[in-house]
């Protein structure tokens, strides 16, 4: 159960930060999101 917790939460930070990098419009950031968000 701590597991699937873990995990729904790291997803949830990774979306937030990619959320962050798409408003600033930072191609790199943005890039390291879409990186990060598709390895989860």
């Amino acid at each position: 159960m701590a597991k699937v917790g873990e995990r729904m939460i790291e997803s949830i930070y990774i979306k937030q930060s990619y959320n962050v990098a798409a408003r600033l419009e930072c191609p790199d950031l943005r890039k390291v999101g879409m990186s990060l968000w598709a390895a989860s």
